[in-house]
């Protein structure tokens, strides 16, 4: 019976009470939902077996029944990338095409195409965050942008569903695909908006009405700034 609670570390995997684990080896293998955990993780006391068990998607509890002392020592060793090559979003290239789901779709160069009612949906999403951190944004915005191309479909659907595909399959593709993607989307969101704005208050809005557009000026004026 004791085996049976010992681990196997192999490259890029590890078994763990019968049940095989993947050792991510790169950003490259490290989902949005993952970097955001991390990334929360790193602001509460420092937990081994937490911090492992985010890494391999092994519930921590399972973690603390494996009998093999040098299982973390192996999985650590894997995951020395992690520590010496922080990742650098400003270096991500936008791919030409993002794994949303089991499903590839090419990343448009021009989201003119994009409907009016997608645009909305997302300075809506932006609105009700409230927040200028575009990890946090990213997935919903793929979800609002690609989920009539995954289901297909004219129409958005209500919000619930919206969110529903966010949690549960954007939030799955990778941050090195998700990011670049995501981030584009925004940035001509923002490039739009900040555009109407300067037309608006230039041409159309009475002086004294200036003021009701300076929150939506900040976060055009912010560019939705990286980590």
């Amino acid at each position: 019976m004791k085996n049976d609670t010992k681990s196997t570390v192999q490259k890029g995997k590890i078994t763990i009470l019968g049940k095989e684990y993947r050792i991510p080896q790169s950003w490259e293998e490290i989902t949005v939902e993952k970097f955001l955990d991390l990334r929360a993780f790193a602001d509460m006391p420092y937990d081994e077996a937490e911090f492992i068990s985010i890494f391999i998607d092994c519930p921590k509890k399972e973690l603390l029944k494996n009998d093999d002392p040098d299982f973390e020592y192996e999985i650590f060793k894997q995951l020395s990338w992690y520590r010496t090559k922080p990742i650098d979003f400003e270096k991500l290239l936008l791919p030409s095409e993002i794994t949303i789901g089991d499903k590839k779709f090419k990343v448009p160069r021009d989201i003119g195409y994009k409907t009016y009612g997608q645009k909305i949906s997302l300075q809506d999403r932006i609105k009700v965050m409230k927040s200028e951190d575009p990890v946090e944004i990213i997935p919903y915005a793929l979800a609002i942008y690609f989920y009539n191309d995954y289901y297909g479909g004219d129409e958005l659907p209500e919000d619930e569903l919206i969110n529903k595909f966010a949690d549960e399959v954007c939030m799955k593709c990778t941050i090195t695909e998700a990011y670049p993607v995501g981030y584009f989307f925004l940035m001509r969101f923002v490039e739009s908006m900040s555009s109407k704005l300067n037309s608006l208050e230039a041409h159309i809005l009475p002086k004294r009405r200036k003021q009701r557009f300076a929150n939506l000026r900040s976060l055009a004026s912010s560019k939705l700034s990286t980590p």
